[in-house]
């Protein structure tokens, strides 16, 4: 269960809620609250959700049913699996800039902010190359990056690791640790137990729901059970815990 806590700490809070498509039903009976700065991951097997919930969670998918309660509705930042879909711009600066300048914001104020999130992300280097030229981890950092210059409260990141090296894993975990001490939360689909060891909070969905909702130190021993397998001995998820 989630602590209880003031409304203006609630992130993202849903009641009954039914997600899915006009033609197909996803998932139903979702009840769920995520409270303000922090990090939770939604784990899943591919299939069974967890991108149409994120999707439902920023207004791209309507509610079959249920409520669904975002506090900042207007200001959440998508990062897709894939960023290469998500990238507009001929160069790394114009898709930082592209979401600003769609916002009316003054040049000046975009310069800076572009300065600021090159620095911020650790890819000044990349400024004017065409993102088409870019690592699939320097393309995550992008999207991160154009998103977060738009100073999202709640950022949703949809597999962040599928396509990266353990470098550029590392450097996505650092930025979004650092933007939750700036005030922003993070909710994080992933389909692997490793991917969660670093959030507060771990949310499984299985086809019939909420499978588990905890600490992810305790969540390595009912895996197995929940999903009906593990890649590797549950020693090795304790160990990399606590590393």
């Amino acid at each position: 269960m989630c602590p209880e806590n003031s409304e203006n700490e609630v992130a993202i809070e849903s009641s009954d809620l039914t997600i899915g498509y006009a033609s197909r039903t996803v998932m139903t009976g979702l009840n769920l609250r995520i409270d303000r700065k922090s990090i939770v991951a939604i784990i899943a097997p591919n299939g069974t959700g967890k991108t149409t919930l994120l999707l439902t969670i920023a207004g791209i998918l309507p509610t079959l049913s249920g409520e669904l309660h975002v506090t900042d509705p207007h200001n959440v930042g998508f990062v897709l699996q894939d960023p290469q879909n998500q990238i507009v711009g001929n160069t790394v600066e114009e898709d930082i800039a592209f979401g600003l300048e769609n916002k009316r914001t003054p040049k000046e104020d975009i310069d800076r902010t572009i300065a600021t999130v090159l620095d911020y992300f650790g890819i000044a280097h990349l400024r004017k190359a065409d993102p088409s030229t870019l690592s699939p981890g320097q393309s995550q950092l992008l999207a991160l990056s154009s998103a977060w210059a738009l100073s999202p409260g709640l950022m949703l990141l949809d597999e962040p690791f599928s396509m990266i090296d353990r470098d550029h894993r590392s450097k996505i975990i650092a930025v979004v640790e650092k933007m939750r001490k700036s005030g922003t939360t993070a909710v994080v689909a992933v389909s692997r137990l490793f991917d969660t060891l670093w959030t507060d909070r771990v949310i499984a969905l299985g086809n019939t729901g909420i499978l588990f909702d905890g600490k992810p130190q305790d969540l390595i021993g009912q895996y197995e059970k929940l999903f009906g397998q593990t890649c590797v001995p549950l020693s090795f998820f304790t160990l990399m815990r606590e590393c």
